[in-house]
């Protein structure tokens, strides 16, 4: 019966192959040849996967001289029509993304952002991620994050826009925005609460000056949280004593953002902006002058207090594996101006990862518009 299978296939009747396999499989189990024919039909019937892994699959047991030869030629046909199908996608794919940069606003700069995978579904999603993004599995599955989001790209938003159509369609979480919008979302930094009853109001030392805002706390949605580092510069002498700078972590400044999509803004409390000698006293201690307390102390007293206001709000606390992807990305974050009012003696991309972090928490909370 395995010729008439074998005469099935030569005259391209796979459906009477397909069933005459049927019929054979429960006789024939151990046949290798079976298994080669399976293959076949699925190959002629479109399956080129499941037939690659069959003839591999051959390829690891049998001896068989004409097996292996025609096990090796099915091989062959197989990545040659994988070769014509990427290099047909591709070429589908530049058009689009020729068409998109094309239109109206679609030179933009802009990021892409990869969301977190959870790991049983992360094999799957490094197959598809590689055959979208044109790599192979196995740097696919490193650059797919499965805790926190991921700066994967950068350019044209018009061509971000074709990857994560691509990627969402394979069930692949992912977002991009243009730079632009980030810079259109109001942010103010918070000197201080001045009060909290009736109605929260704070005052916020902006760029025109002192500002009051006033708010319920109602209307906070969402948190961001983060630690940025205080930097200092320092100069070490090698061997050969010539002189070098290097930079070294002194403490971390603690930063908290007030989600207000209903207000179109953002509220910045930062450890060290923020006046513990004014305004409302959230310790004992916090303005005392005999016995002055710290500042994490302070800061930590306000930070329970902001959180029993609002405790069933998301919070996004993943910033520093963010700002570790984000940081090979140096043009992007040199255009951003980030409202962190830290004193520094030189700049530091990472400011300019928080707002962009925190900018793109906002921009998806309230469906990216500013």
């Amino acid at each position: 019966m395995l010729k008439q299978v074998a005469d099935a296939i030569k005259r391209e009747d796979y459906e009477a192959a397909h069933r005459l396999l049927q019929t054979l499989q429960p006789q024939e189990l151990d046949n290798p040849w079976l298994l080669y024919y399976q293959a076949r039909v699925d190959e002629a019937r479109g399956n080129h996967a499941r037939a690659n892994l069959t003839y591999r699959e051959i390829l690891t047991s049998v001896s068989n001289p004409k097996l292996i030869a025609q096990t090796r030629q099915g091989i062959e046909r197989i990545e040659q029509i994988n070769h014509q199908e990427q290099q047909l996608q591709r070429q589908e794919k530049q058009e689009e993304i020729f068409e998109a940069k094309a239109a109206l606003g679609g030179l933009e700069p802009g990021v892409l952002i990869l969301e977190p995978i959870p790991l049983a579904e992360k094999q799957y999603a490094a197959q598809e991620f590689g055959r979208i993004m044109q790599i192979d599995a196995y740097t696919a599955r490193l650059q797919l994050p499965s805790r926190s989001w991921r700066l994967y790209r950068v350019g044209p938003i018009g061509e971000l826009q074709v990857h994560v159509n691509a990627l969402q369609s394979a069930s692949i979480p992912c977002f991009c925005e243009t730079l632009a919008t980030l810079s259109q979302i109001s942010i103010y930094p918070v000197s201080y609460f001045e009060s909290v009853i009736p109605r929260v109001k704070v005052i916020s030392d902006t760029r025109l000056g002192w500002e009051p805002i006033t708010f319920d706390w109602s209307l906070v949605s969402q948190r961001v949280e983060g630690l940025l580092p205080l930097l200092e510069e320092y100069q070490e002498f090698n061997a050969r004593g010539q002189s070098q700078r290097k930079t070294k972590t002194l403490d971390y400044a603690q930063v908290c953002d007030l989600h207000l999509p209903k207000k179109k803004l953002i509220l910045r409390l930062c450890d060290q902006h923020y006046g513990f000698q004014k305004g409302i006293v959230f310790s004992e201690r916090q303005q005392s002058k005999s016995e002055p307390t710290t500042l994490r102390v302070n800061w930590n007293q306000m930070m329970q207090y902001v959180k029993a206001q609002s405790p069933d709000v998301p919070v996004l606390s993943d910033f520093t594996p963010f700002a570790e992807t984000a940081l090979e990305f140096a043009e992007p974050l040199r255009q951003m101006s980030p409202q962190v009012n830290i004193l520094r003696t030189d700049e530091t991309p990472w400011d300019a990862a928080f707002e962009l972090y925190s900018g793109l928490a906002f921009l998806k909370l309230t469906g990216r518009r500013p």
